[in-house]
């Protein structure tokens, strides 16, 4: 009766953290990019972006990472961030040099804020749903859209996935700048081909390991 009871509370009391992160996200953030999505044009962080059609259909080929053989590919047909505050953003494919982190990835440097957060999540096998991530004419991450944590599927891991959403946001936010990518000479706004997909994050009691699953 005693655990019922406790199990009960400890239900409840993850719940309510769980409320009060949403009531955060629609309240104080309204910077907060995770909160916006399906919106059009979208205000982030003092920036306005407008989504548009893709040129063409996308498909990307998979490798796995340990054994180099084919692991499939993936089709993008969903729209992308055009413009940003009225002036196009590049893609990779039409630059002359791409954007570069030269002391630490961008997957590395958002990993190792987070692993203490990941820590706290439930044993399992997880993955961040981050992408459409736009580098500025500085080198600066200035957007990004996704549904962050995926592959939850108990009330714990929902409410830390809230946590680590606020903590997303801040780390990309403030990521080290990247030499910016450029078109003819000139520093232009990317939607740059950073995916975290592709990383598997295992967790087992209370310590996180990411593996890179394809490439």
């Amino acid at each position: 009766m005693l655990k019922r009871a406790l199990t009960s509370f400890i239900a409840k009391a993850k719940m309510t953290v769980y409320t009060a992160l949403m009531l955060v996200c629609v309240l104080v953030y309204p910077m907060y990019s995770f909160c916006q999505k399906g919106a059009n044009p979208i205000t982030y962080r003092g920036n306005t972006f407008e989504y548009g059609p893709r040129p063409n259909e996308e498909v990307e080929y998979l490798t796995d990472a340990a054994t180099g053989k084919p692991a499939g590919s993936i089709t993008r047909r969903d729209s992308i961030p055009a413009k940003m505050n009225g002036n196009r953003i590049y893609r990779p494919g039409e630059l002359t040099t791409q954007p570069e982190y030269l002391t630490e990835s961008i997957h590395s440097y958002l990993f190792r804020k987070i692993k203490p957060t990941l820590n706290d999540l439930p044993d399992g096998t997880y993955s961040l749903d981050i992408n459409n991530i736009v580098i500025d004419t500085t080198g600066k991450i200035v957007y990004y859209d996704g549904i962050g944590l995926s592959h939850y599927t108990d009330t714990g891991a929902l409410a830390i996935s809230n946590i680590l959403r606020m903590q997303i946001d801040d780390a990309l936010y403030y990521a080290p700048t990247a030499i910016p990518g450029t078109k003819d000479s000139k520093n232009v706004a990317v939607l740059s081909d950073i995916y975290f997909m592709k990383y598997a994050i295992e967790v087992k009691e209370h310590n996180t390991i990411i593996k890179q699953t394809w490439k």
